[in-house]
């Protein structure tokens, strides 16, 4: 009995994701947003790893701010695409945003991780911006990095979750 226990104990302790957030730049610390606020949030380019794009990545990741953003405030939309920073900035001062974020992928690394043990892999880079300010608020680089044993049907979002949800939790 005890030899299944610590068995099941070294499984569960293997599961856990590597979540870093870095600030950059200026930013020490993080801002604290309006909840009373709305946010528009620019879908990033899907994400590659080498020479394989991840088809989707990109929408999947502006959901998944949006999904984190929308627990805390009143209004939040995603852009139906990818487009440049500055239409995408025009576009949330138009329909009257008051934040505005503007995630990027930087390394996206889906690996077949069950029969290979190597990790999936993600880097974003996220700047949040007050759109009637035109200021920028914070930036700051979301690594995440999954585990080296999974049973299967693990990807770079799920590990990118988590690291959403608590990035957007710091801000409020």
């Amino acid at each position: 009995m005890k030899k299944v226990f610590v068995l099941l104990l070294c499984l569960g302790t293997m599961g856990c994701a590597s979540i870093e957030q870095v600030r950059l730049g200026k930013y020490s610390s993080p801002p604290k947003l309006n909840p009373e606020g709305s946010a528009y949030i620019l879908s990033p380019k899907d994400g590659r790893y080498m020479d394989r794009e991840y088809k989707g990545s990109g929408l999947t990741t502006g959901w998944l701010f949006r999904k984190s953003f929308s627990e805390y405030l009143q209004r939040v939309e995603t852009s139906v695409g990818t487009m440049p920073f500055e239409k995408g900035f025009e576009e949330g001062k138009k329909l009257n945003f008051m934040y505005f974020v503007y995630p990027q992928i930087l390394h996206w690394e889906d690996r077949a991780t069950e029969w290979s043990g190597a990790q999936d892999k993600v880097n974003v880079k996220a700047d949040l911006f007050d759109i009637r300010t035109e200021q920028q608020l914070d930036s700051v680089m979301i690594k995440s990095k999954g585990t080296w044993f999974t049973l299967g049907g693990y990807h770079p979002q799920d590990i990118l979750e988590k690291a959403i949800d608590e990035y957007v939790d710091s801000l409020f």
